[in-house]
């Protein structure tokens, strides 16, 4: 953290939302298939991540409960401890159904910290600081995802269970950033403010389990009176969207079960190359920023999903084949496919915040979008697998990659 304590937009609090990124990106996606796959089925292990991802479309209860109450800093925490006591009874009572309803309100503590840490920002600050500020946000909790990520390679391959203990622990250890929380003003100074997130657009987007910008779902209900304005641009990105998701979600929300029945990579060698890969990948935010502004949103968000769509061709490939050195390629085409994110995740998001929409449902909108691919992905992702084999997961993700090439060259003819 040494490099955001030189920075006047990091606050010592930001510690406890990196606490978040280790929970929720970091551990859970590694820990949560490993643990729901050993005492159920890959339907069940889809399920049971559809449930996560989607308790994060609950940020619009959270920022109207955040309004009323006003008490920022008990709900903030609060979050927390939701995902620190689902995961102890997902830990010790870990039947098919427990596991999913747990599971869900792992997500619903997740969405609800991370839109109490987001309306900290916006809250407390002018519009000039406020994109800054939640790009340290971000960073810090990117930060947190890899240290998560380090942690479940040392504990998942043979301590499941002791490494989701941990991951609780973890949790309910944001009670000490309590009093260094910040307090924020009453509702009438709040509400103003807050159409500042309409124009925030941060370039740190962590992939798994939630888009950085889930608060824009506080504006998802300003969308339905602007339906009949949408152009035919706008509903090609938002299918091809759904669809690149959506694959990808095939992918990691099986990730550590995928590397080891397939590629014979056992889980603690997988969270350090996930570690590794995500660690790297954050230094590519700004280089996407800059060659998408020189070569335009629409070709580099075709470039990234081009990259994409190859390192799943790839890793589909080899999970047919019995090749040489099959390890190493298979961690050049996961850290491919780490780095195609950035360029993804950049330019989609330049593209729905130029919407012909007004911002905040054009960005809500998106973020729904996202997490709606993210647990949909998942659920049909399990089925797949369930009915088939996570090598044919992998190739039906593959398909839907290329599908999301030819959309992404329409994209282009719209321009």
């Amino acid at each position: 953290m040494a490099f955001f304590h030189k920075s006047r937009f990091f606050e010592t609090w930001y510690g406890s939302y990196a606490i978040l990124g280790a929970i929720a990106s970091g551990l859970i996606p590694i820990l949560l298939p490993l643990w729901t796959q050993q005492h159920s089925s890959a339907a069940n292990v889809g399920i049971v991540m559809s449930l996560f991802g989607l308790g994060q479309l609950s940020a619009p209860i959270w920022g109207e409960i955040a309004d009323m109450l006003k008490l920022n800093r008990i709900l903030f925490l609060m979050g927390l401890l939701v995902i620190g006591l689902s995961i102890l009874g997902i830990t010790f009572v870990p039947t098919p159904v427990i596991l999913g309803v747990l599971s869900l309100m792992a997500g619903l503590g997740f969405s609800l910290t991370n839109t109490l840490a987001n309306l900290w920002i916006v809250e407390r600050f002018s519009y000039t600081e406020v994109s800054e500020r939640v790009g340290a946000l971000q960073r810090t909790y990117g930060i947190g995802q890899v240290f998560g990520l380090a942690i479940a390679s040392l504990l998942s391959a043979t301590h499941i269970k002791i490494a989701l203990v941990v991951t609780a622990l973890m949790a309910f250890s944001s009670v000490l950033f309590y009093k260094i929380m910040p307090i924020t003003a009453g509702r009438e100074v709040i509400k103003p403010r807050r159409p500042a997130l309409e124009k925030l657009h941060p370039k740190i987007q962590p992939f798994l389990v939630s888009i950085s910008q889930a608060y824009h779902l506080l504006h998802f209900k300003n969308l339905l009176g602007h339906l009949s304005k949408t152009t035919l641009s706008i509903i090609i990105f938002n299918i091809l969207w759904f669809i690149v998701v959506s694959a990808s979600s095939f992918f990691f929300s099986f990730y550590p079960i995928i590397m080891k029945y397939v590629y014979k990579i056992n889980p603690s060698v997988s969270s350090i190359i996930f570690s590794m890969a995500v660690g790297l990948s954050i230094f590519l935010y700004s280089w996407a920023g800059d060659i998408a502004e020189k070569k335009g949103n629409r070709k580099i968000l075709l470039l990234g999903i081009s990259l994409r769509a190859i390192s799943v061709l790839g890793l589909t490939i080899l999970g047919y084949l019995a090749v040489t050195a099959k390890t190493v390629f298979v961690i050049l085409f996961f850290t491919l496919m780490i780095f195609s994110w950035p360029i993804i995740s950049v330019t989609g998001t330049a593209l729905a915040s130029q919407s012909n929409l007004p911002k905040g449902a054009a960005m809500g909108l998106f973020s729904a979008n996202n997490a709606l691919a993210l647990s949909v992905g998942s659920l049909i992702g399990g089925i797949i697998a369930h009915m088939t084999s996570y090598n044919f997961l992998l190739a039906s993700s593959a398909i839907l990659m290329f599908i999301g090439l030819i959309l992404g060259a329409l994209l282009i003819k719209e321009e």
